[in-house]
């Protein structure tokens, strides 16, 4: 799945959860997104919830390089799977 199609379908689900928060949540709920691609979905669960600072929301973008290196065994070569034409990540 591209990233444009990941962006597409999930930004009616994320900004659907932002106007759940701005109407229902606490002003001091803290929220961490990590469903990729994460830094966008925050950015839209953010913008769907005005009322609740931006120091409250919190995107997780290391996730796939953190979770690539703690299974990994000797070197790793991993593809962005997010774009049309990925590039090799070598871990040593």
């Amino acid at each position: 799945m591209l990233r444009k199609d990941l962006i597409e379908k999930n930004a009616a689900i994320f900004s659907e959860q932002g106007k759940a928060i701005e109407q229902y949540a606490s002003r001091d709920i803290k929220v961490i997104v990590i469903a990729n691609p994460a830094n966008t979905n925050c950015f839209i669960l953010r913008s769907n919830a005005p009322s609740v600072p931006a120091v409250n929301f919190t995107a997780l973008t290391f996730l796939g390089e953190s979770h690539e290196h703690s299974t990994c065994v000797g070197n790793v070569l991993s593809y962005d799977r997010l774009r049309a034409v990925g590039w090799p990540a070598v871990y040593v």
